[in-house]
């Protein structure tokens, strides 16, 4: 029985044909890499299998309980952000380390579970997606040109990884080659997608090749392979070589919306009849104006947002690090987002009143100060909160003793603070690199 069997199916991008007539199975335990050139929509092909895609046309059909690992072809991962290995691996539910230790052995990671993703080396960051893909147990493991950026022999030691992975776990593989000919070794078969999948065949061992041997055939042990073919049609259309992405617009409209509504706003507020309201006290804030209803207000909306935090915590850190890693892993991007915009939304209601319209932006932002301290995302979350909260206190007491307006004056203390922690975590940083004097 396949795991998956893909018939008759086509994608859309855009208003533009990226797939068409896709007719595709894998079995258990097949290696199964797909070559082709660039544009040619082969990542396209692995996000419609994993369902971060949905086909215009056609039908997939999966294994009942069918378990898949992905490892993306990009994870760029702010610099800023606090990820150790070990708190990727756990993402977006909790593992056993038994497990978690077993799984760092198998790929040759042991010991580095306290680094930071950072900080290691392409190959290692390699490695530690598999690791995380693996830890679910899958029977098909996809993976979207892994050996992207590795040299040689690092390829070839990524291949012979992944086969002794086949061998140990009895999981399918399927993966997008960067390079149109050469393969792993031990593939059974070899795809060619150029808009559709145009031939495929069996690839042939790279020792036999004399003209790569000099190339390949050095320090690889085997793991790599040619795959020759021959294609027996011409493509008629472009479309899958010229695919690409426009450039979204959307930051700078986003900006123009924001200060339109603003302005109509405070327009529209300024025409209501009989109404007595200080726009300087709404644009930024006045802590002195607080009453009871706004006190209950801001600590039932602190109670939702922490609430929300909690029960999403794990799935908002994975979607945010890649929305593909949330689709394999069961989460929907779309839904992590509408959960972060609502605590968001929450959080200007109850602080507006506070800092004003023009400055919540600012106080949202200025207390991430934090994450060059930080190891974990938890430690981010609590050292931002906990610089908030100084900053308030702090700018509160500054504002009643130099009767300035308190808003701001909350703010100015956020971005003292944020001056401080990055010249502290710079300084720090500039002697770790140095090392000890001779």
């Amino acid at each position: 029985m396949s795991l998956l069997t893909v018939t008759k199916t086509a994608v859309q991008l855009g208003g533009r044909t990226v797939l068409h007539g896709i007719d595709f199975a894998i079995k258990p335990g097949e290696i199964v890499p797909i070559a082709g050139p660039n544009g040619s929509g082969k990542t396209t092909f692995l996000r419609l299998l994993v369902g971060a895609i949905q086909a215009t046309s056609g039908t997939i059909a999966r294994k009942p309980g069918l378990t898949i690992g992905y490892v993306p072809q990009r994870l760029a991962i702010d610099r800023t952000m606090p990820v150790t290995v070990d708190r990727f691996l756990n993402l977006p539910i909790r593992r056993d380390r038994a497990a978690i230790a077993e799984t760092l052995i198998l790929t040759g990671l042991e010991g580095i579970e306290g680094r930071q993703l950072t900080a290691l080396s392409g190959g290692q960051f390699q490695r530690a997606l598999l690791a995380r893909a693996l830890l679910g147990q899958p029977d098909l493991l996809v993976l979207d040109e892994p050996t992207q950026g590795l040299d040689q022999q690092g390829e070839a030691a990524f291949y012979s990884l992944l086969e002794t992975v086949r061998q140990d776990t009895g999981c399918a593989v399927l993966l997008v080659s960067h390079d149109l000919h050469v393969v792993m070794r031990a593939s059974d078969r070899v795809i060619c997608v150029n808009g559709h999948i145009c031939c495929q065949g069996a690839p042939t061992v790279v020792s036999e090749a004399p003209e790569y041997r000099a190339l390949f055939g050095l320090g690889s042990q085997g793991a790599l392979a040619l795959y020759r073919h021959d294609h027996d049609h011409t493509h008629d259309d472009n479309h899958a070589h010229t695919h690409g992405r426009t450039p979204l617009k959307m930051p700078p409209m986003l900006g123009v919306l924001a200060h339109t509504a603003l302005a109509l706003g405070l327009v529209a507020t300024s025409l209501v009849a009989g109404a007595q309201i200080d726009l300087m006290a709404f644009l930024i804030g006045d802590i002195l104006a607080v009453g009871t209803v706004d006190l209950t207000i801001t600590w039932g909306g602190s109670g939702l947002v922490l609430a929300l935090l909690a029960w999403r915590w794990r799935a908002l850190l994975t979607a945010t690090l890649n929305a593909d890693l949330a689709f394999a892993s069961g989460l929907p991007p779309r839904r992590e987002e509408l959960v972060l915009t609502l605590a968001l939304a929450i959080v200007v209601v109850v602080t507006i009143k506070v800092v004003g319209a023009l400055l919540i932006t600012a106080l949202l932002i200025i207390p991430a100060a934090a994450r060059p301290i930080a190891r974990t995302p938890e430690m981010m979350a609590v050292l931002a909160a906990a610089i908030g909260a100084i900053a308030a206190i702090s700018g509160f007491l500054g504002s009643y003793l130099a009767d300035t307006p308190t808003g701001p004056s909350i703010v100015a203390a956020a971005a003292v603070m944020f001056a401080a922690i990055n010249i502290a975590a710079s300084l720090h940083r500039r002697l770790d690199s140095s090392g000890p004097s001779a």
